[in-house]
């Protein structure tokens, strides 16, 4: 199966994860306990940037209102905190399926400040090795990044019949000319356009049995 794929400004396309991989990777990585696997997760349920995980607090968190508060980054050029990407803080809500990842985040790490685990590689830039290494070991044959995983989580939330505008502004997308790549890759932009067009003709079944006859 080779899946979704992505255009990029430039008109190349590239590979995403299909629902069912999702699936499979998330099963198979709960599974075998990798060390990755609640970052993809949240990755995958949020949106966010590489960055922007790494310097996720739980304070950024707030389970009343189920939204995660996005107001920094962590930077490899620096070595540091800094602001997103865009300079402006935004909302990421917390579905049920994010918010049984963090609670057990949250159990597993009860006195850390930090969401996520600081995982081997992941503030040096290996987060895509990672990934592929993985992907291939459980049969998904894909050339992937991790910043992927923020294109699987708009293709698809966006098939799920979201709204573009509210999945731009979770994801921290500025630029409308870079998300609708993600609008066309679900489809929405052409979603029951032909709907009403029905030309063809519409035989009933006996009539269909008496021109066999003949």
């Amino acid at each position: 199966m080779h899946g979704l794929e992505i255009g990029s400004e430039k008109n190349e396309y590239k590979p995403i994860l299909t629902l069912e991989e999702i699936k499979k990777m998330l099963f198979e990585a709960e599974l075998r306990e990798h060390p990755w696997r609640n970052i993809w997760a949240v990755a995958l349920l949020t949106g966010m940037r590489s960055g922007e995980l790494f310097a996720l607090t739980w304070n950024d968190v707030d389970f009343d209102n189920n939204i995660i508060r996005i107001t920094k980054s962590y930077s490899q050029r620096i070595k540091g905190i800094k602001s997103t990407k865009n300079s402006e803080w935004r909302n990421a809500h917390i579905s049920e399926d994010l918010k049984t990842v963090l609670m057990k985040l949250r159990q597993l790490e009860p006195n850390s400040e930090l969401v996520l685990p600081r995982t081997p590689g992941w503030n040096c830039g290996n987060a895509g090795k990672v990934l592929r290494d993985f992907l291939n070991r459980i049969g998904i044959e894909k050339y992937l990044t991790f910043h992927t995983l923020r294109a699987c989580f708009a293709t698809h939330v966006l098939a799920s019949g979201a709204e573009p505008t509210q999945v731009m502004k979770m994801g921290g997308w500025a630029d409308f000319k870079t998300f609708q790549i993600y609008v066309r890759m679900a489809g929405v932009d052409v979603k029951g356009v032909t709907d009403d067009f029905k030309v063809m003709p519409k035989l009933n079944s006996f009539e269909n049995v008496l021109k066999l006859k003949k």
